[in-house]
């Protein structure tokens, strides 16, 4: 894959994870919001030679007047707020700056390329692998309305810091307290927790909690306090969590 290829795949993965939402409302109109995301984050690069180096000129592609991508595009705009293409692009340096600074945090970084998915982590890979290869150094300037001018810069220090730490697996274990409607209770020490947003999450209970019986709060509203482990596979831009219920309390309304 090329670096130009990869940068824009970076760009459109960064716009698919924020406005992921939008596009996965359902009915017929998912395929028109995808089409119309993607017109609407399609760069155009130029290239200039120089000696030593080739600036790549970058803007927007023209819209092109489509019937499908104009049905789509009404619920992936915001009202006044900066273009798509801009915010996404200002994810992406977000992702390159977290690598800049002198002591470089990999939590950080995991922080910053989580929410942009699978897709966006795996072309940030690919870049990297490409850039280390050939011995080459990315510095990408980008002006718009949220930012303005802003530049960013991908070097050797940086593209090697990002490689450490996107190709690794981490863990992470915190202890969180969360509300929903026990949907689901079994002998097998498993039971399902609705939440507030709808999101239905199975988890394993603390043994000495299993022994009590959760009969009496079935289909209630419940708090729950709850050991999470996360297991961050960084390649994937991804992670996996595991939940243990430690106590569970009925909600009174």
């Amino acid at each position: 894959m090329s670096l130009i290829g990869d940068f824009q795949g970076m760009v459109t993965a960064a716009a698919e994870s924020l406005r992921a939402k939008s596009i996965e409302q359902g009915g017929v109109r998912k395929a028109a919001r995808k089409k119309a995301l993607r017109s609407s984050v399609e760069l155009m690069f130029s290239p200039q030679p120089t000696p030593g180096s080739t600036i790549f000129h970058l803007w927007q592609q023209p819209s092109v007047p489509d019937s499908e991508i104009a049905a789509g595009q009404e619920s992936l705009d915001v009202e006044g707020g900066p273009p798509l293409v801009d915010v996404a692009i200002g994810r992406v340096m977000d992702v390159w700056d977290s690598a800049r600074v002198d002591d470089p945090s990999s939590t950080e970084l995991r922080d910053v390329l989580g929410p942009l998915g699978v897709t966006h982590a795996g072309r940030l890979q690919s870049l990297i692998k490409n850039l280390l290869a050939r011995d080459m150094d990315l510095d990408l300037t980008w002006g718009d309305i949220e930012y303005g001018i802003r530049s960013t810069r991908l070097h050797r220090r940086e593209a090697a810091f990002l490689e450490s730490v996107v190709s690794k697996v981490s863990e992470q274990s915190e202890r969180v307290v969360l509300t929903g409607v026990l949907r689901t209770v079994s002998n097998l020490r498993k039971v399902d927790l609705e939440l507030e947003d709808g999101r239905i999450i199975t988890a394993d209970l603390d043994p000495g909690l299993a022994d009590e019986g959760l009969g009496r709060l079935y289909m209630k509203p419940v708090s729950v306090t709850a050991e999470v482990e996360t297991v961050w596979q960084n390649t994937l831009g991804r992670s996996k969590r595991t939940y243990n219920f430690l106590s569970i309390d009925p909600v009174t309304q």
